[in-house]
């Protein structure tokens, strides 16, 4: 083949995972695969597929993940994974004829090292005939290793070795990192972590420029997460990680907004790793440590894309649970679930891990009217409680939510207000609680009130949810930039007290309010 098809055909392929309703496709390349290779190559002839009925195609596309190449609609070549008795099993590869020799069997391959990885397997298997010595060449070249161990395969009886990949190592020691904004301090430690990357030739932090003021830059970043930028960049947040002895290793960003650009390119996360600390386990803990700061800000399902090329990003990725989407253009693009790794446990004991795994923290949306008035009047009546901080009987639901992004933004707030956060918990679904993140603190604020206050409905009482509100208000709190958070409650209320104390609250004082009872003042560093 000449070297310009090739690239044509890689050039506009497409690399995608079949679902149920596509068992037609699957049909069709099936069909294909078995016309075009001798009888004994798969476990049915051409023959034998070509009576199956649609429930039996249907049936068949269920047992497998099968990945397929496209060009313009035209199937190049699929390959197909399962769970076996032994784990995860590659059960067929195959390309066209005029698709042979351009790399896609590569790429397939790659696609499915992405699913098995994904999904917690720590190595892939497969059987190939011992007479098959392009598909043994196929194998060895994506690091397969033959296992040694000889059968016979049942179909057409002859002798198959086994083959086994490697997908994940096997140490479980995690470096210790935490990701956070920038602080005012970070100022030399910063300038020093840019110049490391840019001596090994990579960018970092692009929009610093030396000549800037460090509060310029933080300001700018401030900016940058309220409203975007003004050459038109969505809303990001910026955080810096940093090790256990402090120093600086890399940094993580998160865009508030999924564009169509970004969906093809850059997503929703980015990360990035010093040189000096790249495989050591660094970029999964800054990719881990960032997925729950994106569910905090409403993303649930966050698009992560990396060079095909890039081994060591597709590991990170896929090794937290990131699901391939499409492979084209030369770019893995992936979706990973924000609430399911193991990062999201910030600080969790066992007893409530499960409730901060279900409890998800998002903004209000318009949809909300009905069920936040609902809360709002059942916590008034029971509790003397608000719910929806600020929304007054008559005031429409429009005004409210301006008020409540207003107040995100800290612009046009009342005497006495300072900028927060309102957000609702849900779990699936639905609403069990909210929270109010307080970006600074006034006297009043200082004295009772602190940055976070935080409410569960009677009915969600007693679950854990609590708990789960206050942790994940933590990491918010965090990724706004509030190093040390104050909380108060009630001497009184034991149960608010026992939740600020599990979350790592250490109390400062305990002092009388204006109506007579003990307020309890924690601090969380």
């Amino acid at each position: 083949m000449l070297l310009a098809q090739r690239v044509l055909i890689m050039l506009y392929m497409i690399v995608r995972r079949l679902t149920a309703d596509d068992w037609p496709i699957a049909r069709t390349v099936r069909l294909d695969a078995l016309a075009g290779s001798p009888a004994d190559t798969f476990s049915a002839t051409y023959e034998q597929a070509l009576a199956w009925s649609d429930d039996h195609w249907k049936d068949w596309t269920q047992t497998r993940v099968m990945f397929v190449a496209e060009e313009q609609d035209t199937v190049l070549g699929s390959a197909a994974v399962r769970i076996g008795e032994a784990g995860a099993e590659v059960v067929s590869v195959w390309v066209s004829p005029a698709a042979r020799g351009t790399g896609i069997s590569d790429r397939l391959l790659s696609a499915a090292f992405d699913w098995a990885r994904a999904n917690g397997n720590r190595s892939l298997r497969l059987s190939v005939l011992d007479d098959n010595e392009p598909a043994r060449n196929l194998y060895r070249r994506n690091q397969f290793i033959e296992r040694g161990q000889q059968s016979v395969d049942a179909a057409c009886r002859k002798a198959q070795i086994e083959m086994m990949r490697a997908l994940r190592s096997a140490s479980n020691r995690r470096p210790v990192v935490q990701v956070r904004p920038l602080h005012r301090g970070d100022e030399q430690a910063f300038r020093t972590l840019r110049r490391t990357f840019h001596r090994a030739g990579f960018t970092f932090a692009k929009d610093y420029q030396e000549d800037m003021s460090w509060q310029d830059y933080l300001d700018w970043l401030e900016a940058a997460r309220t409203a975007g930028t003004r050459d038109g960049r969505v809303p990001f947040s910026f955080f810096i990680a940093e090790d256990a002895a402090g120093a600086l290793v890399g940094s993580s960003d998160i865009r508030h907004v999924l564009t169509d650009e970004l969906a093809g390119w850059g997503g929703h996360i980015g990360y990035a790793v010093a040189p000096g600390f790249r495989r050591r386990g660094y970029a999964t803990e800054i990719l881990r440590r960032t997925l729950p700061l994106a569910a905090d800000l409403g993303i649930f399902d966050a698009r992560i894309t990396c060079a095909v090329d890039n081994v060591g990003s597709r590991r990170v990725v896929t090794g937290l649970g990131g699901r391939i989407d499409t492979i084209s253009d030369d770019i893995c693009r992936y979706w990973i679930d924000t609430t399911s790794t193991e990062s999201q446990r910030v600080g969790a004991s066992s007893r409530s891990s499960t409730a901060v795994e279900t409890v998800r923290l998002r903004p209000l949306q318009e949809t909300d009217e009905k069920v936040v008035r609902a809360a709002h009047r059942e916590l008034a009546e029971g509790d003397s409680f608000p719910f929806a901080l600020g929304l007054e009987l008559d005031m429409s639901w429009a005004d409210f939510l301006r008020a409540r992004e207003g107040e995100r933004q800290g612009v046009n707030l009342p005497d006495g207000i300072v900028a927060s956060t309102f957000l609702l918990a849900t779990v699936d679904g639905q609403v069990v609680g909210r929270t109010s993140i307080r970006h600074n603190l006034n006297e009043g604020l200082r004295r009772r009130g602190g940055h976070i206050g935080y409410a569960v409905l009677p009915q969600y009482r007693r679950r854990g949810y609590g708990a789960a509100i206050l942790r994940r208000s933590i990491v918010v709190a965090r990724s706004i930039g509030i190093d040390r958070i104050l909380l108060t409650c009630n001497d009184s209320n034991l149960g608010s007290r026992r939740i600020i104390e599990a979350c790592g609250g250490g109390l400062e004082e305990t002092e009388p309010w204006a109506d007579g009872r003990m307020t309890r003042r924690y601090w969380i560093d």
